[in-house]
């Protein structure tokens, strides 16, 4: 039985003549707007682009500056550095009812050597410096407690996140009241203030911290006033008694 090829082979030179190189070649074009494309067969498709800015260099701070508030506490794959505080350009800050944790973002190659932080328990001032070079610096909103073991009066250290470093600081609140949780409205002076009704594991009913101040400095003058004052003689020894011995000569 013999088999007859000529179809196949008509058809086979049917194609080779509608498929030019340029043809067979794909074809790719980039739109910068909305546009439509007509298809044969298929009638006319819509193609909507996508903004064409850039994604953030990871090595780089990511910029938070038009957030909503919902929004900034949720960054970098889902990892938060602003729980209960803020996100700016270049650092971030976080809160629990006792510590305040700063994240000042550096080079990937950056060594302990190359950073410096300060903090000056009186004036408040906070600085965290990068070969000199300031990263984060101004005067703290509230006070913190010193600890001389660690250089700057306060505990640092460096940390990677994936491909990027940060400087993380740990700050110690000052409460007024022992014992008492101190919520910070904000990490820095210049900063805006948040509304720290709401956060993340505080208990209903707290106390504001200007309320806490305040009922502190109530405390005080309260009992400072009903201490009784003390005299001393000439050569600063305490005189018992000598209010009353004032009253008995008068």
């Amino acid at each position: 039985m013999s088999l007859d090829y000529s179809k196949w082979d008509k058809l086979v030179a049917d194609l080779s003549d509608e498929e030019s190189p340029d043809r067979r070649r794909p074809q790719v074009t980039a739109f910068d707007k909305p546009s439509s494309v007509t298809i044969p067969g298929s009638g006319e498709i819509k193609v909507n682009c996508p903004p064409s800015n850039p994604a953030p260099s990871r090595s780089q701070p990511i910029s938070t500056k038009n957030l909503k508030p919902e929004e900034k506490a949720i960054n970098l794959r889902g990892k938060s550095f602003s729980e209960n505080g803020g996100e700016f350009e270049g650092y971030s800050w976080s809160q629990t009812g006792d510590e305040v944790t700063v994240s000042a973002w550096i080079p990937v190659e950056t060594r302990a050597k190359m950073v410096s932080v300060s903090v000056d328990g009186e004036s408040r001032s906070f600085a965290v410096k990068l070969q000199g070079k300031p990263i984060v610096s101004g005067q703290l909103a509230f006070g913190v407690e010193m600890d001389e073991d660690f250089e700057g009066g306060v505990e640092w250290e460096l940390k990677d996140f994936e491909s990027r470093r940060r400087v993380v600081v740990t700050l110690v609140k000052k409460s007024p009241i022992k014992g008492a949780k101190v919520w910070w409205n904000r990490l820095l002076t210049s900063e805006a203030k948040i509304d720290t009704r709401s956060m993340k594991g505080r208990k209903k009913g707290s106390v504001d911290t200007a309320k806490l101040w305040e009922e502190a400095h109530r405390m005080f003058r309260d009992k400072v006033s009903k201490q009784k004052p003390t005299y001393l003689d000439d050569d600063g020894n305490v005189v018992p008694n000598y209010a009353e011995l004032l009253d008995s000569k008068r």
